[in-house]
C-alpha cells in the first residue's frame, strides 16, 4: 500500500526543497517561453520571496508530503476584485510547484494541493480562483482544465 499524500501549511524549512522544484520548472519553461529569464541567483531570490510570502496574512501557502518527502506546494493570495465587480475578493495562485522528477510516485499531488487550497479559501468565503499559466505549459494547462478551470481571458505582454 502506497503512503497517503498529506497537505499541511508550508514551513520555513520547506522552502529550500521547494526552490529546487521551482527552479527545475523555470529552466524547462524558459526554453519554451522567451519572457522567462532566470536572474542570477534565481533560487536564492525565490527563497527570499517565499519567506516573505509565508509572513503575509492574506496568503495561503500549502505543502504536500508523500511519506517523508516533500513533493509539491501551492500558494494563493486573497486580493480585492476589480472595483465594482463581484465577488469583492478573489484568490490568485502565485506559486504551484511539483517535483517533476518523480511523476511516477505523485499520487495526485496537484489535486490534493488544490483541494486543500479550495477548502482553505472556502473557509474565508472566497469563491473564485485566478490561475495564470504560460501558453507553452501544456501539461499545466491540462491539469487546470482537468480540475475544472476555464480559460476566460488572454493576457498580453509588451516589451517597452
Amino acid at each position: 500500500m502506497s503512503p497517503a499524500v498529506i497537505v499541511r501549511a508550508t514551513l520555513l524549512a520547506d522552502i529550500p526543497i521547494l526552490s529546487e522544484f521551482w527552479y527545475d520548472q523555470m529552466v524547462l519553461l524558459q526554453q519554451m517561453n522567451p519572457r522567462i529569464r532566470l536572474a542570477p541567483e534565481a533560487r536564492k531570490k525565490w527563497e527570499l520571496g517565499m519567506q516573505e510570502t509565508l509572513q503575509q496574512p492574506n496568503t495561503i501557502f500549502l505543502t504536500s508530503i508523500l511519506g517523508t518527502e516533500i513533493v509539491g506546494a501551492i500558494a494563493a493570495t486573497v486580493l480585492p476584485n476589480a472595483a465594482g465587480l463581484l465577488p469583492e475578493q478573489i484568490a490568485q495562485v502565485t506559486t504551484f510547484v511539483i517535483d517533476i522528477h518523480t511523476p511516477h510516485i505523485q499520487h495526485g499531488t496537484g489535486r490534493h494541493l488544490l483541494e486543500a487550497l479550495k477548502n482553505s479559501l472556502a473557509e474565508q468565503h472566497i469563491t473564485q480562483l485566478h490561475i495564470s499559466v504560460s501558453t507553452s505549459s501544456v501539461v499545466e494547462q491540462a491539469f487546470w482544465r482537468g480540475m475544472g478551470a476555464k480559460n476566460n481571458d488572454e493576457i498580453f505582454w509588451m516589451a517597452l
